[in-house]
């Protein structure tokens, strides 16, 4: 686990708050949906587009929560052999393509909020609203590139000390 302090840390106990209560909240609801469409033949018809909006909540609310735990995938065999500029060059263009995904997602989530509001646009089976989906999906990845930048300068700042 990677040192952490101030924001990072407390947007890391907020995300995984948001976990705590995402998942249990998606599995009562498939749970109901089920027992309700085969015990008693009343589907929850909103259920569907519902758990598929908290699902992908879930996916980002884990961007930012996922990065400063060392939780994300990258190849520990090699990274470990490389001498240390080389792990601090990896990990400086990582955390900037990292940057660049998120910044791009959370445009778009900018974009497609605005859209969504604008236009009262609504999931097509149910007809629950996107837009406040959106504008979440908008400010976990907002959110994720703040850690990004944190990590970028914590990168920098740890090579400059190391070599400085």
């Amino acid at each position: 686990m990677t040192e952490e302090r101030g924001l990072t840390l407390a947007m890391r106990r907020l995300f995984s708050t948001a976990a705590m209560i995402l998942i249990p909240a998606m599995t009562v609801l498939i749970t109901a949906d089920t027992a309700l469409r085969y015990l008693a033949s009343m589907p929850l018809v909103w259920a569907q587009d519902v758990a598929g909006l908290l699902l992908l909540l879930v996916f980002a609310t884990a961007l930012p929560y996922s990065w400063p735990g060392g939780f994300h995938v990258r190849m520990d065999m090699l990274y470990a052999k490389m001498p240390v500029l080389w792990r601090d060059i990896v990990d400086a263009i990582t955390e900037l393509s990292a940057l660049v995904i998120g910044a791009i997602l959370a445009q778009q989530a900018v974009l497609q909020t605005m859209h969504a509001f604008a236009n009262s646009e609504t999931t097509p089976a149910t007809k629950v609203v996107i837009w406040p989906f959106s504008a979440a999906i908008a400010l976990c990845a907002a959110l994720f590139c703040m850690v990004m930048v944190v990590k970028i300068a914590d990168t920098v700042r740890r090579h400059l000390r190391a070599n400085g």
